[in-house]
C-alpha cells in the first residue's frame, strides 16, 4: 500500500515538473524574435483582412449607417457591397455505368455560347437524329465559310441547296424525346463549346429539366484522345477530328456537316474500344455545364463594364479582375472609400490563399491614377 502511494506521489510530482518545464519553454519561446515576428505578422494579416472587408462592405458598423442589405437610410443613401469572388465551377467525373453513349454535334452561326443553332445531329447504335433550323442571328462570314450555310429571309441554304428546316424549340423537344434514357453526350471539344451551347439553349427554351432527366452528362473526346494517344503530340500530329479520323481509320468525310461529324466520331471511338476507366476522367455533369454557362455570361457582363485603356491595364489583367467578380464601378467605389489604399486592399485581398487580383504596386498605382483622373 505504501509502495503504491509512493509511486502515485512520484508520478504526480513528475507530471507537475514536466508541465512547468513545458510552460517555461513556451513562455521563453514566445519572447524570442521569431515568435514576435510571427505574432506581428498574424496581427497584420488580421488587420488587413478586416480593412479589406470594410472596403468591400462599407462602414456598416457606424451609427446612422445602414447595413448592406438595407435599401435606404435617412439620407436616401444606399451602401453597396463589393461582392467576394465566386469559386469557379469544378468539373467532376460522373458515373458512366449503364449509360448509353450518344455522339453529338452542332453547327451554329458563330462560336459563342449564345450563338444560334443551325443544325443538331446525334447518333448511337444504328439510330441517327438530324434537324436544321433557320437562325435568327446572321451567319458570320467565318462560320459560313466553314459550314457552307447561308440564309435568305426564312430560307436556309447549304452550299446553295435549300434545306428543310424546323422550329428551334420543336427541334430541341424532338431531340430530348429521341435521346435514350440515362445517356451521355460525347462530342469533340465539347467542354468548351457544344455542351455549353446545348445547355444554354435548353435553359432559354424552358427545357432544361426535361433534358437533364435524359442526359446525365458529357464526355469531351478531344481531351480523352489527347490522353490516350500521347504519341500524336510527340510527333506533332493534330488532334482535330478530321485528322484523327483520317490517320486512324483512313477515311475522309464531310467535316462540316454535323451528321458526318457524329457518324465518323462514333466509328473512331468504337474502333479504339476504350475502357470506361479511361473515358470517365473526361466526363462532367449537366449541372457543371449550367453553372459554367451562368458564370461565363456574368463574366462577359463584367468585362463589358471596363473602359480602362490598354495603356493602363492589359486585357489579361482586365479579364482577371472580371473573373474575380469585379466591375469597374467596384474599383471606383474602393477608391472613394479609402483612396489608393482602398484599391490596393481590394485587389490584393487574399481568397483561398491567393490575392484576389494582384499585389503589383505598379498595376495598382496605374489603376488608381486612371480612376482619380476620371472621377
Amino acid at each position: 500500500m505504501k509502495f503504491t502511494i509512493y509511486l502515485l506521489e512520484n508520478t504526480l510530482y513528475y507530471k507537475d515538473n514536466v508541465f512547468r518545464e513545458s510552460e517555461n519553454q513556451r513562455e521563453k519561446k514566445e519572447t524570442t524574435r521569431t515568435s514576435k515576428l510571427k505574432r506581428f505578422s498574424k496581427k497584420g494579416r488580421k488587420i488587413k483582412k478586416e480593412k479589406s472587408k470594410e472596403i468591400r462592405e462599407g462602414k456598416t458598423y457606424e451609427s446612422g449607417v445602414l447595413t448592406a442589405t438595407s435599401s435606404t437610410n435617412t439620407d436616401n443613401h444606399t451602401i453597396e457591397c463589393i461582392p467576394p469572388p465566386e469559386p469557379e465551377a469544378e468539373a467532376r467525373p460522373i458515373p458512366l455505368k449503364a449509360t448509353t453513349c450518344v455522339y453529338f454535334d452542332l453547327e451554329t452561326t458563330g462560336f459563342g455560347i449564345c450563338t444560334d443553332k443551325i443544325q443538331i445531329a446525334a447518333a448511337y447504335g444504328q439510330n441517327t437524329f438530324c434537324r436544321y433550323i433557320v437562325p435568327k442571328q446572321a451567319i458570320t462570314s467565318s462560320a459560313a465559310k466553314v459550314t457552307g450555310f447561308s440564309k435568305s429571309g426564312q430560307i436556309l441554304y447549304r452550299n446553295g441547296e435549300i434545306m428543310q428546316t424546323d422550329d428551334l424549340q420543336d427541334s430541341l423537344k424532338d431531340f430530348i424525346n429521341w435521346l435514350p434514357d440515362n445517356c451521355i453526350l460525347l462530342a469533340h471539344n465539347e467542354k468548351l463549346f457544344d455542351s455549353r451551347v446545348i445547355v444554354y439553349s435548353m435553359e432559354n427554351n424552358s427545357l432544361f429539366d426535361s433534358f437533364e432527366q435524359k442526359c446525365k452528362g458529357f464526355v469531351d473526346s478531344l481531351s480523352l484522345l489527347k490522353t490516350v494517344l500521347p504519341e500524336r503530340k510527340q510527333t506533332g500530329k493534330r488532334f482535330n477530328q478530321e485528322s484523327l479520323v483520317f490517320d486512324i481509320l483512313g477515311v475522309e468525310y464531310d467535316a462540316h456537316n454535323a451528321v458526318g461529324d457524329v457518324e465518323s466520331l462514333q466509328q473512331l471511338v468504337e474502333h479504339l474500344s476504350l475502357p470506361t476507366e479511361k473515358v470517365a476522367p473526361h466526363s462532367f455533369s449537366v449541372e457543371y455545364v449550367s453553372q459554367s454557362v451562368r458564370q461565363l455570361n456574368s463574366l462577359n457582363k463584367r468585362l463589358a463594364s471596363f473602359t480602362l485603356p490598354a495603356s493602363v491595364l492589359s486585357k489579361g489583367m482586365v479579364r482577371k479582375m472580371a473573373k474575380s467578380g469585379l466591375e469597374q464601378r467596384h474599383l471606383i467605389l474602393a477608391n472613394e472609400r479609402e483612396g489608393s489604399d482602398g484599391v490596393a486592399n481590394l485587389l490584393s485581398e487574399l481568397f483561398w490563399g491567393k490575392p484576389r487580383v494582384t499585389k503589383d504596386r505598379k498595376i495598382i498605382a496605374s489603376v488608381t491614377s486612371f480612376i482619380e483622373s476620371r472621377h
